[in-house]
């Protein structure tokens, strides 16, 4: 296994993973666009992050397939490290994670990308819902692009505050190889 290519298949690379671009944050963003993408060829992409909330205050993240941010919705569900539901949130946009001012939140999302399917993505996260205590919560977040006709070439990580993309944060974005 290399730092390029994760399960690979015995018989050939179908099935396996490879690095699209990985992204080292020095100085705090907003926001990080891959480009060259083309999601008729990849079917599916695996985003990993470890994002660092560089803000003063709580941001979302979101993820935008070609620079768009609508005709989207996500469902969140959030679990305490002690196995309890803390929360169901609904609503518009592709949103991912969200994190408390100086918050490290770490993510393993999956966006089915191939045109004229549904647009799905699902995504793991895990982070500190109180940073003082250290008391950890596992996150799910599911949701889906309704628009299934134009080829994804572009896929931005946005947060809704400046800087809440914050220096320590990296984002790794592998294609599932068809061949």
């Amino acid at each position: 296994m290399t730092a390029r290519q994760w399960g690979t298949q015995p018989g050939g690379a179908s099935g396996a993973l490879e690095l699209v671009e990985f992204a080292n944050i020095t100085s705090a963003i907003t926001e990080y666009t891959f480009t060259g993408l083309d999601g008729d060829n990849a079917f599916v992409y695996t985003l990993l992050c470890r994002l660092v909330n560089g803000a003063a205050s709580t941001s979302s993240y979101y993820l935008e397939p070609n620079n768009t941010a609508t005709n989207q919705d996500s469902v969140r569900h959030v679990f305490a490290n002690d196995g309890t539901h803390l929360v169901n949130l609904a609503g518009a946009g592709m949103r991912f994670g969200i994190a408390l001012a100086a918050q490290t939140y770490v993510v393993n999302l999956k966006f089915h990308a191939l045109t004229g399917a549904p647009r799905l993505y699902v995504g793991n996260n895990s982070g500190y819902n109180n940073p003082a205590s250290l008391e950890t919560v596992c996150e799910q977040w599911v949701g889906r692009w309704n628009e299934s006709v134009t080829n994804i070439t572009s896929l931005d990580v946005r947060a809704t505050v400046a800087n809440g993309l914050g220096a320590g944060s990296y984002l790794a974005l592998y294609r599932h190889k068809t061949s």
